[in-house]
């Protein structure tokens, strides 16, 4: 059965189709702000569709979630083969529904968004790309160490327009010599509704296993090596050698073993949490002392969004895409990359104070209702939707 023939009969136009390879029940970056961003444009007048991939046999090819229809369109689970099942499915699709859609909005440099940046071409249709990460393995330099990388972005310089969400961002777009005045910086967004402080930080204390007089520092994120996560268990262990303090690490990655047998290493295992990624992170920012986010490069986070949305205090490294969201000495603490001495004396500063903590938990709170609510978000999107001649 093909998707178009099952589930929801799309009558009306949709002038805005987002096209995520990855979405529900995968947890990621892309995978919260794609879900997010639908249902905030949505809430505002502009309809959404969602194209993604079909990876669990459980959820319907086509639903509806959050007032915007979900196509989930066949991907097995078999490299490369997956990969091109996917495409061909997502071709088809595009193809089918040319005339319905006044622009397709893609997420991240891969397979999936030039594909739809070169129909977008073909079909005279507006594509939108939204950029994810910068640095190493950000959307230009990891594409630039394979071949079919530069591929990927060769059609991807056919999109219409590109959103950044950094300044490092706009300096890599200089490799595809991409035209400036079709970039546009628009940042993520948070639910400031959702991720909000606890009324009663003692009853998610409690329903999570936490005792009350426990210190807690959090990160939340992937774990690969690119997030630093290894030098987060080098400067806790120097920084809290005490029983009073736990560390909590709520994630999924390949470097979940190497990060266990580190934490034997250090002799800190019994006072690191492991916590599997799920689905919804808010009571364990509701619960925590300090936030700590000690990635090597970043696009814009989206745990730190949280964490300051949940009026936690953050201590950051210093890169493109986090200079931005964490004012030094304001709302948290900046240190550089890969050191491990830094971060722990940034985490005994923190700790230590609990007055430059609730300071700093406001001021954080504060910045996000102003700068980076999803309100604010929509309004960027909607102006440049509407500078392409879309309407809702």
């Amino acid at each position: 059965m093909k998707p178009a023939d099952s589930g929801i009969a799309v009558r009306a136009p949709l002038p805005v189709v987002f096209i995520a390879r990855y979405y529900y029940p995968c947890i990621g970056g892309i995978e919260k702000q794609v879900p997010s961003q639908a249902a905030a444009l949505r809430d505002s007048g502009i309809r959404v569709a969602v194209v993604t991939g079909g990876f669990s046999p459980g959820f319907p090819r086509v639903e509806r979630t959050r007032g915007f229809p979900v196509y989930r369109l066949p991907s097995p689970r078999i490299k490369m083969i997956g990969a091109l099942v996917f495409l061909m499915h997502l071709a088809g699709f595009l193809y089918r529904r040319r005339s319905r859609y006044g622009a397709l909005h893609v997420f991240q440099v891969g397979y999936s968004s030039a594909l739809a940046c070169v129909m977008g071409r073909l079909f005279g249709i507006p594509v939108f790309l939204h950029l994810a990460g910068s640095g190493r393995s950000g959307d230009m330099y990891r594409h630039l160490k394979t071949p079919w990388g530069w591929l990927f972005l060769a059609m991807c310089r056919l999109a219409s327009h590109i959103v950044v969400l950094n300044t490092e961002m706009l300096q890599e777009l200089k490799l595809l010599a991409y035209p400036r005045r079709r970039t546009t910086f628009i940042p993520n967004g948070v639910d400031a509704a959702h991720y909000r402080p606890a009324h009663d930080r003692a009853a998610v204390r409690k329903a999570l296993g936490l005792p009350g007089h426990l210190r807690v520092v959090l990160y939340t994120g992937r774990l690969s090596a690119e997030k630093g996560v290894a030098v987060l268990l080098r400067a806790f262990a120097r920084a809290c050698p005490g029983a009073d303090t736990r560390l909590c690490i709520v994630g999924s990655g390949r470097e979940h073993a190497r990060l266990r047998m580190l934490a034997k290493k250090l002799s800190i295992e019994h006072r690191v949490c492991f916590v599997p990624a799920c689905s919804d992170v808010r009571p364990y920012y509701q619960c925590a002392d300090v936030f700590v986010m000690p990635s090597f490069n970043e696009g814009m986070s989206n745990s730190i969004l949280e964490a300051m949305a949940c009026a936690l205090p953050v201590i950051a490294t210093g890169v493109s895409g986090t200079n931005s969201m964490v004012r030094d000495g304001h709302t948290g603490l900046l240190v550089p990359p890969r050191d491990p001495e830094a971060l722990a004396g940034a985490l005994q500063r923190l700790l230590n104070d609990p007055a430059e903590r609730s300071a700093m938990a406001t001021a954080g709170r504060c910045r996000v209702e102003d700068a980076y609510s999803e309100s604010s978000v929509v309004r960027g999107y909607r102006q440049l939707y509407e500078a392409a001649g879309l309407s809702p």
